[in-house]
């Protein structure tokens, strides 16, 4: 019989993994909870309102030297991010099947859209899509000059069903053009998103670039709002519910803070008229249920249209 062993996700403050000195704040994942797949117990934790003003602190500090940074430099840094996701390829889809009981199929989606993702942003570091413009003006003795310069702090906020892809995509972009982030991860999958932020400090990014913090579900309304109150923090970037959507956006509104928001997809599909409709069918469903275990994923096969 195989002894079980605990795993301790910490936060990442500064680069630096922090763990409280009491446990009153730790929680354990639903879905692991002794997970029969890994024979192990996972402690996820959570932060407390000193730590949420340290992350932004250090974030602040970390601005104004990495918006600074050349934007060679740093599509250099995220090109290293992707080589390491793939040197390390193994490792995060096994934590992923493990944590979200992914399959296969998703987990391996997960990775290899995000070192696309990772690679593109790369490309898009030195592209004209940051670099600004000169747009033709009225006055012939005049020039306009369009400067494209960073925020300053973001908050990125992930969800668990998609926990690398969306992971990155919460912080992955604003950092690439010259703000630093506050990665949120989800109570659901904290060892997927801890593994995202961790990746960043392997790759080199300077202290303060990424933070990481987590917390307990009953806890999310008070840390949110801590955070977002804090005027360093210029935006906030959130893919997850329509319900916790509309808390964010309304407490957004009231500091004035713009947000970007995923909410609430149902898999939409369209279908047109010459179109094999059963493999239609098939495929939307398919679609619509990738991220679901295996076992299930079985007995939705005898679904019949």
């Amino acid at each position: 019989m195989t002894a079980e062993k605990n795993i301790f996700v910490p936060l990442i403050i500064n680069n630096v993994d922090v763990k409280l000195p009491e446990d009153t704040l730790t929680f354990t994942p639903e879905s692991f909870n002794a997970s029969p797949q890994t024979k192990s117990n996972v402690i996820a934790q959570g932060t407390d309102i000193a730590n949420c003003h340290a992350a932004v602190d250090s974030c602040a500090r970390a601005f104004e030297l990495w918006r600074a940074t050349p934007p060679v430099a740093r599509r250099t840094l995220i090109l290293r991010l992707a080589e390491l996701l793939r040197s390390r390829g193994a490792e995060i889809l096994q934590i992923m099947q493990a944590e979200i009981h992914a399959s296969s199929q998703w987990a391996n989606i997960n990775l290899e859209e995000s070192i696309l993702m990772i690679q593109e942003t790369a490309a898009l570091v030195t592209s004209p899509s940051l670099a600004g413009s000169i747009p033709s003006s009225q006055d012939p003795a005049a020039q306009a000059l369009i400067f494209v310069e960073p925020l300053g702090v973001i908050l990125g906020i992930a969800p668990w069903n998609s926990p690398l892809i969306l992971g990155f995509r919460a912080c992955l972009p604003a950092i690439a053009a010259g703000n630093t982030a506050i990665l949120k991860g989800s109570e659901l999958s904290p060892r997927t998103h801890y593994f995202i932020a961790s990746l960043f400090r392997e790759a080199g990014f300077p202290p303060g670039v990424c933070n990481f913090l987590l917390h307990r579900g009953v806890d999310a309304a008070a840390i949110f709002e801590e955070i977002i109150e804090r005027h360093e923090v210029r935006k906030c970037n959130f893919t997850g519910s329509t319900l916790v959507g509309r808390h964010i956006a309304s407490k957004a509104a009231m500091e004035l803070k713009p947000c970007l928001m995923e909410l609430g997809g149902k898999n939409f599909a369209v279908v047109l008229g010459d179109a094999d409709v059963e493999k239609a069918a098939e495929m939307v469903c398919d679609g619509a249920f990738l991220n679901v275990s295996p076992v299930l994923r079985a007995d939705f096969s005898q679904i019949r249209f």
